[in-house]
């Protein structure tokens, strides 16, 4: 819960009323005893005795004030004690973060605040802990607020702490259409098990109960969920209902094959799930996976070295989807542009004692052993690395390893232009068995485009790019990061997605005629140090267009309409310029002016952003928005004129410069 919504919920009182709290979740429980301090209301926490959870922050709970109540052995047994003392207490409250109304409101201002440091940008995914799944159902209540409705979030427990997890298998096996919830959720996330189909609004009825009930407790006999704990907002039911009644809606999962061992994240195992996490998860993407305390651990240890900062292990668990890059076997389609957020709680039960005992407790850096439903991923330790005391072997063929020191690396200097080139391989040949039209077919430059374009709208680093005959250049910006500036990647990769997005739309531009064989490409990346050196090679380029297509143009109508062979025509164009090059087409009465300006000055493909109409559904409401799109132009870029109009190529500061011609 956060501490303005228990201090507003406080604040609803008439009279000072005792604030009882019971859950794993420490730094929720710090929050009631603050907010009630600050209010000078008395309160009560009740936490489970003879365990280490509360052993660090229970100094801090009685120095607010709070009255902290050992009640049982588990979670669940404290919570069980509270509605007791609640139901037996006039006027008493229990403020309970899972399913409280008030705590989910709370948790949902964490959307306002994503949603401000994105600029209103859409995450690609959300990634939290999940303990009794109130944050959970906070999320996904401020992401409906937001209208992100297929954001899909990855729901982290541990093993022994998976509770969410199993409830939502133990709901998957009752589906009556199992095939279809294990399809990728909303065509974005590639779950190691999916759960739940996505839905634009939230369903008002809620599920059926999933887990086992609690001893000794009957089952709702309208079949019902009580909607919060007595005394509260989201509660339908009086103080007059029976025990058993107030517990009714705390509920365990059955985890037949979890481990007896302990997890260390603490703060995770509740042992139950409340009944909106459950509810909402039905109607919102969400990933349950489980990760090993080790992964956890070291997760932890990783966060306290990069951003110093110590943080609990039931936290640290969801960052370990992202440091072992277990993230890109969930969402595929992540890129360096992709919002990734995780959500990090929990700071209190902490220390660098206990930080130490982890690390000698687990390996590091630690296997990958993950579960999402029935399914498992696993990479264990690599050659480098002994096997760990956990039982955890190294790879079987490890000795075979060494093969990978013959790799050489091919990273390209930090800081410069990449130039990715890719040339049509024998096409001379390629152009007369498929019949081109000479001295320029406009179907093969327009589908050379079209293979362009498809290669910038899937390498966003891509700045600019230029093409001409069976050619095209592509410019990758200075502070580019794409595989790792490798060479090899960025040629094999690039060239391998022209070729095969030039057979693919072949057919398109030309409906009649078959493709008689495949044609290739090849391709090799250059460096270039600085912003001038990386234009004038485009200038480069684009002065050689002109110069191969004026050539091209008189020698094939010296051919067509001169009749000359093709050695004579050479022959007659030997040593000529470029003022008896325009001499001689006006013989013919061709004008190399009317030319059209894709065969003069080639093809030039940069991203620009256009205008188009928003529908916002739920209020029916149209708005405009940029959208990026790859354009195609056919202009002169040797000039300044193209530099100032698209300063975001180079910037600002280098199309100010004077050229070299005008210094």
């Amino acid at each position: 819960m956060h501490d303005s919504e228990a201090e507003r919920y406080v604040a609803a009182l008439h009279t000072p009323t005792p604030l009882l709290y019971s859950t794993c979740d420490t730094n929720a429980a710090l929050a009631v005893a603050y907010s009630a301090r600050q209010l000078g209301v008395p309160a009560s926490i009740f936490v489970p005795g003879g365990g280490a959870q509360f052993s660090a922050i229970r100094p801090k709970l009685e120095l607010e004030g709070a009255d902290v109540v050992e009640e049982g052995r588990t979670i669940r047994e404290a919570y069980k004690a509270a509605c007791d003392f609640v139901q037996g207490s006039e006027g008493a409250i229990l403020i309970d973060t899972a399913d409280e109304e008030a705590a989910i409101a709370g948790n949902a201002t964490i959307l306002s605040e994503i949603t401000l440091q994105l600029k209103n940008q859409e995450p690609a995914v959300i990634i939290t802990p999940v303990g009794s799944g109130g944050l959970l159902a906070g999320i996904i209540t401020g992401l409906h607020q937001s209208h992100w409705y297929q954001v899909p979030i990855i729901a982290v427990e541990t093993h022994n702490t998976n509770s969410f997890q199993q409830a939502l298998l133990a709901d998957s096996e009752r589906d009556d259409q199992a095939d279809e919830s294990a399809r990728p959720i909303s065509g974005k996330t590639r779950a190691l098990t999916t759960t739940t189909a996505a839905s634009q609004s939230v369903s008002a009825t809620p599920p059926p109960s999933l887990l086992p009930p609690l001893e000794d407790e009957p089952d709702n006999e309208d079949g019902e969920l009580n909607q919060g704990p007595p005394g509260s907002r989201a509660s339908n039911r009086s103080n007059s209902e029976g025990p058993s009644q107030l517990h009714s809606r705390v509920r365990v999962s059955s985890i037949d094959g979890r481990s007896a061992e302990p997890t260390i994240a603490t703060c995770l195992s509740t042992g139950s799930v409340c009944p909106k996490a459950l509810e909402l998860s039905r109607v919102h993407p969400v990933v349950p996976i489980s990760v090993s305390d080790a992964m956890a651990a070291e997760a932890c240890r990783r966060f306290l070295d990069e951003h110093q900062m110590l943080i609990e292990v039931g936290s640290a668990a969801a960052l370990s989807i992202v440091g072992k890059g277990l993230i890109h076997q969930v969402v595929p389609d992540l890129d360096h542009n992709s919002h990734v957020v995780v959500i990090v709680t929990g700071g209190a039960n902490i220390n660098f004692d206990r930080l130490d005992s982890y690390r000698q407790r687990f390996p590091y850096p630690a296997p990958i052993i993950a579960k999402s439903g029935q399914e498992v991923f696993m990479r264990m330790l690599d050659s480098t690395h002994p096997a760990s005391s956990s039982g955890v072997a190294a790879m079987a063929n490890s000795r075979y390893e060494y093969v990978r020191n013959f790799e050489q690396p091919d990273g390209l200097l930090p800081s410069t232009w990449l130039v990715v080139r890719v040339d049509g391989k024998g096409f001379s040949n390629f152009t007369t068995k498929h019949g081109f039209k000479k001295p320029n077919d406009i179907r093969a430059l327009n589908l050379m485009n079209r293979a362009a374009k498809v290669v910038m709208e899937n390498m966003d680093e891509i700045v600019i790019s230029y093409g001409q005959s069976d050619e095209f250049s592509f410019v990758f910006s200075k502070d580019a990061k794409a595989y790792g500036r490798r060479a090899s990647k960025l040629m094999t990769l690039l060239v391998s997605q022209f070729t095969s997005a030039y057979v693919f739309y072949w057919s398109e531009f030309f409906p009649d005629t078959k493709l008689q064989h495949p044609p290739a490409f090849d391709s090799r990346v250059v460096v270039y140090p600085s912003d001038r050196i990386m234009r004038d090679y485009l200038c480069w380029r684009q002065a050689d267009c002109h110069i191969n297509n004026m050539f091209n143009t008189c020698f094939w109508t010296l051919v067509d309409k001169g009749g000359l062979t093709p050695k004579e025509a050479e022959k007659r164009l030997a040593g000529t310029f470029k003022k008896d090059k325009h001499e001689l087409l006006y013989g013919f009465d061709m004008n190399y002016n009317n030319e059209l300006e894709i065969f003069k000055k080639g093809s030039v493909l940069v991203r620009d952003k256009i205008l188009v109409d928003v529908v916002d559904r739920q209020n029916a409401v149209v708005t405009k928005r940029e959208k990026p799109v790859v354009a195609i132009k056919h202009c002169d870029i040797i000039r300044d004129t193209f530099w100032e109009e698209h300063p975001e190529i180079l910037g600002v500061e280098e199309t100010q410069r004077p050229r070299r011609d005008e210094q």
